[in-house]
C-alpha cells in the first residue's frame, strides 16, 4: 500500500510541475487519483476484515478438533482395557513390568535385569493423553535451606516474619519441616519463582531457596532404522519431518532400546511443545515410518525389589520379586511362584486404592507400581 501512495503522489507531483498541461487535464489526473486512494482504501479494509474472519474460523476449527480428539479418547477408553496378555506394539508378548512374561515363568539372567528397564506407557493404558488430561494438578516445589544451619522450625520463622505471601500474589499450599530444610508447594512455576525472589531479597543472608524443576518428559520412537543411532536421530527426525517446524536442540537422544525381537526404539527427551508436536504422529525416519508414545520410567533394586533405587544404594534386605522369600529370584522354587503380596505393596504409597490380590513385584498393574509411575507423571513437564 505504501508503495502504491507513493506513486501516486508521484504522479500529483509530476503534474503540479508541468507548465505546458491544460488545466481541464490536470483536473482529471487529480480527480482520477483520488478516485485510486479511495479504492485502495476500501481494499485495505476489507482485506482486513477477511484476515480477521480467517482468523476467527481457524481458532474455531482448532477447538473443534481438539472437542473431536476428546471424544474419540473418551470413545477408546470405554472399548479397550488393558490387559497383561496383549500385545505391544513391536508384536510382542505382554510382559511384566520388569520383564516377566504373564506366563510366570522364571526368567533367565537377562530377564532379571529388565527389572529396571523403563516402561513404554502403551503396554499399561492405550490411550496414555487421557491419563495425563485427567491427573492431578502439577506441584511445584522449592526447598529453602539455612546458611547458618539453622532448624527447619527457625527458617519458617525467619519466613514468616519476613515474606508476606499475600504481597507477592503467591498462593502456597503446603509449607512444612524435612530434616534439615523446609518444604514449600505452590501451584505453578512462576509463583515459586516470585516466592524464591522474594526470600532471596529479604532473607538472602539466612536462607537459601531451591527451585524443583520439572523433568522434561520422554517419548518412544519404536522401530528405528539400523544407521539411525543417538548422534543422528535429532537431525533426521528435523531434516525429514520439516512440517513439524522442530527446532535444533529441541530433541535429546538418551539410548536406542533393542527388545527382544530386535526391534530398535530409540528413547528422546522433549519439551512439552515438542511433545504435544510428536506425540503419537507417524514420524519419518530414513526409509520408514516409526510411531511414538510417552515412555514413563521407573527404577527397581535388584536386591529389595522397591522402587526408585539401584542395588548400590539399597538399605533394604534381600526380597525375591516372585514370591518375596529373603533370596534371589534365581532361587526361587516353582512352587513359590505368584502367591504372596510383596512388602513393596505394603510400604509404597497405594492407598487410594486397596489391593484386591495376590501378585508378584513383576505385575505390571501392581499398585505399588501405578503410584510410582503416577509421581512420576506429576514430577515431568507435560
Amino acid at each position: 500500500m505504501e508503495e502504491i501512495e507513493n506513486a501516486l503522489n508521484l504522479v500529483v507531483n509530476t503534474t503540479d510541475q508541468s507548465s505546458n498541461m491544460r488545466k481541464t487535464l490536470k483536473e482529471k489526473i487529480y480527480q482520477t487519483v483520488s478516485t485510486l486512494r479511495q479504492l485502495f482504501a476500501k481494499i485495505t479494509i476489507s482485506g482486513e476484515q477477511k484476515s480477521s474472519e480467517i482468523n476467527n474460523l481457524t481458532k474455531k476449527i482448532g477447538t473443534l478438533e481438539a472437542e473431536l480428539l476428546s471424544y474419540k479418547e473418551k470413545q477408546n477408553e470405554r472399548h479397550q482395557t488393558p490387559s497383561i496378555d496383549s500385545k505391544d506394539e513391536q508384536g510382542e508378548p505382554g510382559a511384566g513390568s520388569n520383564g516377566v512374561t504373564s506366563t510366570g515363568v522364571t526368567p533367565t539372567i537377562a530377564e532379571e535385569q529388565a527389572q529396571r528397564v523403563a516402561l513404554p506407557t502403551r503396554q499399561m493404558t492405550r490411550q496414555y493423553t487421557a491419563v495425563v488430561r485427567d491427573t492431578k494438578p502439577k506441584i511445584y516445589k522449592m526447598t529453602i535451606r539455612s546458611k547458618k544451619a539453622l532448624p527447619p522450625e527457625e527458617i519458617q520463622q525467619l519466613l514468616k516474619a519476613n515474606i508476606n505471601p499475600g504481597e507477592t500474589k503467591v498462593g502456597v499450599t503446603t509449607l512444612k519441616s524435612l530434616n534439615d530444610s523446609v518444604l514449600v508447594e505452590t501451584n505453578s512455576i512462576e509463583e515459586t519463582e516470585a516466592l524464591g525472589r522474594e526470600i532471596e531479597a529479604k532473607c538472602g543472608e539466612d536462607l537459601e531457596p531451591h527451585i524443583h524443576r520439572l523433568r522434561k518428559s520422554r517419548i518412544i520412537i519404536i522401530n528405528v532404522p539400523e544407521d539411525i543411532d543417538t548422534t543422528n536421530i535429532e537431525d533426521a527426525i528435523i531434516t525429514q519431518n520439516s512440517e513439524l517446524n522442530l527446532t535444533k536442540r529441541s530433541i535429546t537422544a538418551k539410548f536406542i532400546q533393542v527388545t527382544k525381537r530386535k526391534y530398535r526404539n530409540a528413547i528422546v527427551e522433549v519439551g512439552a511443545d515438542t511433545r504435544r508436536t510428536i506425540l503419537h504422529r507417524k514420524i519419518k525416519i530414513g526409509w520408514q515410518i516409526c510411531k511414538t508414545d510417552d515412555y514413563v520410567t521407573t527404577t527397581r533394586c535388584f536386591k529389595c525389589s522397591n522402587f526408585n533405587h539401584r542395588t548400590m544404594d539399597c538399605r533394604g534386605e534381600m526380597t525375591c520379586p516372585l514370591c518375596a522369600g529373603p533370596h534371589t529370584i534365581k532361587s526361587v522354587k516353582a512352587t513359590q511362584r505368584n502367591i504372596n503380596v510383596l512388602t513393596v505393596c505394603r510400604t509404597t504409597d497405594n492407598t487410594t486404592k486397596a489391593i484386591t490380590k495376590a501378585h508378584t513385584a513383576l505385575d505390571k498393574r501392581c499398585l505399588s507400581l501405578q503410584a510410582v509411575l503416577e509421581r512420576n507423571r506429576q514430577n515431568t513437564e507435560y
